[in-house]
């Protein structure tokens, strides 16, 4: 049985790479816009951002089974049912290469038949054009879908870690290429085709490491059926509902404010949020670090150093959140100011979101306990019914207090879901469970 000293290894390399890939993701962004601006023009940039943003959603099809799929993976070879972990493994890996293959397809015909350049008024990238680079992009958003069902074998290797590097080389590179590419004048289709050229290298070493990583992993789309792909469909789509549900919402507080208020208010409302996406980013470090690390000991029966370690993550976050919003409510008014060149924003306002993001990421560590054992469907339930509770607030106590609405609404919404994760995982602390 490995010793919490052990675990807190594996939580510090996994912090240590989230913080790499995400800084590297950070970093590449900053670096290659005003390189796109300055090479292709705001006019072609402006039409690669519509192109490359439609395959995304190709990120959809897997319904969150390759979450699901990661935590059941770690199980069956935790007990050493290895030959049912290869099971539930080939009958994923075979359901995403057939529905990949077939939502490709369908984006192609449509694609090749309907005037989609027409519809996205584009005038910058010509029709035929504009189809290549969407079907390569199609392939490459499958190929990274098809990436993620092998994230549960680096997981039971103890070397998460790893993949995560991996992740943030590839990006690197993609960075690298991206930039040499625009300055050498190239266009949208050989950077299209570089960018898969990539996802395919990535995932090829992806693939040998993980073989060498675990000698329980034996691709083979002859194993499993369709019986082990429903058995993880409800865990995998309440994976999936919380960040839809999410972007849904907060597209439609856009809505909202731009309907009630005007465009400077989604302005106001929008600068707000991308200030507490700095707070929101260490969550997601945290929470990604010590997910992986929760299957093994919720597995071992380890419920006390489960507890220690969440509490431990939610400390650390709390200590940087009442730092970041002492900040807001003392400076933030000022700091929008001179970052935006002029906007004014009263300080208790940009608080009060700064209080929002804080509830928002302890939400996603708190929920690390109940992700890391397929126990997210009660809490995906919830958070959707508040989420969208505070939008109809939001929509009622605008018109009275503005965007102070929106975010005491969504404040409160979050700390009713903190407190739901709260006796869920008391739940699940109290009860010897299995996934």
């Amino acid at each position: 049985m490995l010793k919490q000293t052990t675990s807190k290894s594996f939580v510090r390399k996994n912090i240590s790479a989230n913080v790499y890939q995400t800084l590297v993701l950070a970093l590449g962004h900053l670096a290659l816009v005003p390189i796109f601006v300055r090479t292709w023009g705001i006019g072609l940039y402006g039409e690669w951002l519509v192109l490359a943003t439609i395959p995304t959603y190709l990120a959809l099809s897997d319904f969150g089974i390759a979450q699901a799929l990661g935590n059941r993976f770690v199980a069956e070879c935790h007990n050493q049912n290895f030959r049912s972990a290869q099971e539930f493994l080939g009958a994923c890996y075979r359901y995403q290469v057939l529905i990949s293959c077939a939502l490709v397809a369908i984006l192609g015909f449509c694609v090749a038949t309907l005037p989609v350049a027409e519809w996205l008024r584009l005038s910058h990238i010509a029709p035929p054009q504009a189809t290549i680079v969407l079907m390569i992009l199609a392939v490459s958003s499958a190929v990274a879908v098809q990436q993620g069902m092998l994230s549960g074998v680096f997981r039971v290797g103890n070397v998460y870690d790893r993949l995560l590097r991996l992740q943030g080389h590839h990006r690197a590179l993609e960075v690298a290429t991206t930039a040499t590419l625009l300055l050498l004048e190239y266009g949208p289709i050989a950077l299209a085709g570089a960018l898969l050229a990539l996802r395919l290298i990535l995932y090829a070493t992806v693939h040998v490491f993980a073989s060498q990583t675990s000698t329980c992993l034996k691709i083979d789309l002859r194993l499993g059926r369709w019986r082990n792909v429903r058995a993880l469909l409800p865990a995998g789509v309440a994976f999936l509902a919380i960040p839809i549900s999410s972007a849904f919402v907060n597209q439609a507080t856009l809505f909202v404010v731009n309907w009630k208020g005007g465009a400077e208010q989604v302005v106001t409302l929008n600068i707000l949020r991308q200030l507490n996406r700095l707070l929101q980013q260490l969550s997601f470090i945290l929470g990604n670090a010590i997910r992986p690390e929760l299957t093994r000991l919720y597995l071992s029966d380890r419920s006390s150093t489960m507890q220690s370690l969440l509490r431990n993550s939610l400390r650390i976050f709390c200590a940087v959140s009442a730092l970041f919003v002492a900040t807001m409510l003392i400076f933030g008014g000022n700091l929008i100011s001179i970052w935006t060149d002029g906007l004014r924003v009263d300080r208790v306002l940009a608080g009060i979101f700064a209080l929002e993001s804080v509830a928002a990421g302890a939400l996603y560590i708190a929920s690390s306990v109940a992700w890391s054992c397929n126990r997210i469907a009660a809490i995906s339930f919830a958070q959707v019914l508040l989420n969208s509770l505070a939008l109809l607030c939001s929509v009622m106590f605008y018109s009275r207090i503005g965007l102070v609405g929106v975010g005491v609404s969504f404040s409160i919404a979050n700390v009713l879901c903190l407190i739901q994760v709260y006796c869920v995982n008391r739940t699940i602390h109290r009860k010897e469970h299995r996934i």
